[in-house]
């Protein structure tokens, strides 16, 4: 029974401590995601073709945070007003919908499982 208690406890702190073992990596090169990383151990096709920022169109960096967070310029990382709209939706029982900042998603796409679930927003 303790061999398995050291196993779990070693496993979530490993998991805890994944985040920051990686974020040094992210600074010297092209970033990996977790979704790239499960692709690649179940032997799927992953593609990318990296294109510096200064080869873009300059309308487009700004066209997606428009797009995927619009007061991206007025919170901290998270939008606490539409986590709490978003929990008071799921209280009423209506559709949960997105309200994930960009600061979020990359946090998701960089560290997190593929899936939704209370676990994983949080």
């Amino acid at each position: 029974m303790r061999r398995l208690i050291r196993i779990v406890v070693l496993v979530v702190l490993g998991l805890l401590l994944l985040p920051y073992v990686l974020t040094p990596l992210y600074s010297t090169g092209h970033p990996i995601s977790t979704l790239m990383i499960g692709r690649y151990l179940t032997g799927e096709t992953v593609t990318r073709k990296w294109v510096d920022l200064h080869d873009i169109s300059r309308a487009l960096p700004r066209s997606v945070v428009a797009a995927e967070d619009a007061k991206f310029c007025f919170h901290h990382g998270i939008d606490w007003n539409s986590v709490r709209d978003i929990i008071e939706d799921v209280q009423d029982g209506e559709v949960a919908r997105g309200g994930s900042t960009i600061t979020q998603q990359v946090a998701k796409n960089l560290f997190l499982w593929p899936g939704r679930s209370v676990v994983r927003k949080a």
